[in-house]
């Protein structure tokens, strides 16, 4: 099975209040990449940055034997950075750089390979609008298609801070799985449920599944919806979490040859074990007994809800963020 990462890397500056806490790559190639590399998997990302980017943050944080690495460095543009200022329980996010696209010219060389044209996975993970929209009706014909709204909601006001905007891109209809955090949704609410929870709801060949950051998932697919809960850590890191979540579900899919995704609740239960680990602070050397500890009591508090209360649990949780 054929799995590629598309998106952009970024560099992102961590600040609890006013102190600076890191300054590392990130982006969700980046986090969806290393966790792939320490399940094993074998895979291919194609990313692009501004000038300004570190090469050797490539060679040093994301190189592995499990990956290969097609990296696009746009000259006379700056990469796109990021500036997460945590306080309390409230994250405020900035964004400048960027202007540039991965568009069909970028991923020709990796996709039109016809022995693996008929069982790729392809994770489309955008940050800041850097991947063209266009191309997921382009890739369709390749496979399986996993998609985090986040880069294309993405905006920002004259000082920087990142907002969401209702920008849904018409070729959302060729993504099998579609994942949006529960802070993009309450945010543009209306928007998320006319045109993607009520528009795919019912359809059995399309997943939306909604992050609710600590609490778990709510998945909607095929008139069914599933709460799945988090497992509780404590809160070291999350930036990354949702990136490893995608990671657990691609894997997951891999490892079943499920590309029907027809067991969606193992598959979330899997996926947010995984994320688990992410906020704790932990990237490498995943503990597999206490990830298979970890899925088991997740699945046990599984739940399936009709539609009217899965939207009130998701109200629930917006109220929180909100």
């Amino acid at each position: 099975m054929h799995i590629v990462i598309i998106g952009g890397l970024t560099i992102d500056e961590l600040y609890r209040r006013e102190e600076l806490l890191a300054y590392k790559p990130g982006g969700g190639v980046y986090y969806i990449s290393n966790i792939l590399s320490e399940l094993g998997i074998q895979h291919e990302v194609i990313t692009i940055t501004g000038e300004d980017y570190p090469d050797r943050w490539i060679s040093e944080y994301l190189k592995t034997e499990y990956n290969r690495i097609i990296h696009f460095k746009i000259h006379g543009l700056k990469s796109i950075r990021f500036k997460n200022i945590y306080l309390d329980n409230r994250r405020l996010q900035y964004v400048d750089g960027g202007g540039y696209k991965i568009s069909q010219e970028h991923i020709s060389n990796v996709l039109d390979r016809p022995a693996k044209n008929s069982d790729s996975i392809i994770v489309v993970s955008p940050v800041f609008n850097e991947v063209d929209p266009y191309l997921i009706m382009n890739l369709s014909r390749y496979g399986l298609i996993i998609i985090d709204l986040q880069g294309y909601l993405r905006k920002v006001d004259n000082t920087g801070m990142v907002y969401n905007e209702c920008r849904l891109p018409y070729e959302l209809k060729y993504a099998s799985l579609i994942k949006a955090s529960y802070k993009e949704v309450c945010s543009i609410f209306k928007c998320i449920l006319d045109n993607l929870i009520l528009k795919y709801y019912n359809d059995v060949n399309k997943a939306v599944i909604i992050t609710l950051d600590g609490f778990g998932s709510i998945s909607f697919r095929g008139g069914r919806c599933i709460f799945t809960p988090a497992y509780k850590v404590s809160n070291i890191d999350p930036t990354g979490a949702g990136d490893v979540f995608i990671a657990g579900l691609t894997y997951y899919i891999m490892h079943c040859n499920d590309m029907q995704i027809k067991d969606l609740t193992n598959a979330l239960a899997y996926a947010n074990a995984l994320a688990s680990f992410k906020v704790e602070g932990v990237l490498r050397n995943i503990p597999h007994i206490e990830l298979s500890n970890r899925i088991s009591k997740i699945l046990k508090s599984s739940k399936e809800y009709n539609f009217k209360d899965a939207l009130s649990l998701l109200f629930k949780y917006c109220s929180k963020y909100i």
